[in-house]
């Protein structure tokens, strides 16, 4: 029974074990576009109020945690099928995360 539901697993999980371009490319925007409509609009937001800005930092903070998400699996070389890809990727994104990527890459 526990060796059925094993097996089941590792099947389901299986499609996922593939870098997959368009999906990483997909992370990549559906993180980048509202990360820069929220940071936007924290900065319109000071003019009118600091509770403001500060309630729009907590999401902004989840997508910048995202972004550290996406330069982790880069580093391991998980985001994109390419080497290149990856290291590309994760060195932009790293200047977003304040993580030095080919030192943290390499601890």
């Amino acid at each position: 029974m526990l060796q059925d539901q094993i097996q089941e697993l590792a099947a389901h999980c299986a499609r996922y074990r593939t870098p997959n371009a368009w999906r990483a490319a997909g992370q990549i925007v559906t993180t980048l576009f509202p990360f820069l409509t929220l940071f936007a609009g924290m900065y319109l937001s000071l003019d009118y109020s600091y509770w403001i800005t500060l309630l729009l930092a907590v999401p902004t903070a989840g997508l910048l945690i995202r972004f550290f998400i996406i330069q982790h699996d880069c580093g391991h070389g998980s985001f994109f099928a390419s080497k290149t890809a990856n290291d590309i990727t994760g060195r932009i994104v790293s200047v977003l995360t304040l993580t030095p990527y080919a030192y943290w890459r390499r601890a």
